[in-house]
């Protein structure tokens, strides 16, 4: 759906499970489409269920970010949301994702990626209101 204000924006809505009402929104088309021609939709989304394909850099990244929510936490609705906030921002798709709080009005959602300070190899990860983009 284009937006009214600004039609270089273009948003879909997703409802989940829980009654949770998400946002996807191209906010940037000349980096949606580097995206696009850096890692095209046949070799990263499952034509199966619309998800990550399995096995590609994207998929790895969200799996690992979707189980450290889970760990914090987090529902599942929540965790899945803030994985994809990572891996878009991430891999610089030009798209964000936002969840509509209880006023009705979208707040838009990023996450943090830090070093763990005792070792190394690991990342943490937390929802932020800063804007990574």
């Amino acid at each position: 759906m284009k937006n009214k204000e600004n039609g270089n924006f273009t948003t879909l809505f997703v409802l989940t499970a829980t009654g949770g009402i998400y946002n996807l929104m191209i906010a940037d088309y000349a980096k949606f489409n580097s995206f696009l021609t850096n890692l095209p939709i046949s070799s990263n989304i499952d034509p199966e269920d619309g998800h990550w394909k399995p096995g590609t850099s994207i998929r790895n990244d969200f799996n690992k970010v979707e189980r450290e929510f889970i760990k914090q936490s987090k529902t599942e609705d929540e965790a899945f949301a803030l994985a994809h906030a990572y891996v878009l921002q991430k891999y610089n798709t030009g798209m964000t994702i936002s969840k509509q709080d209880s006023s009705g009005n979208f707040k838009p959602i990023f996450v943090k990626e830090t070093k763990n300070p005792t070792d190394p190899n690991k990342a943490n990860y937390e929802q932020t209101q800063d804007c990574n983009l």
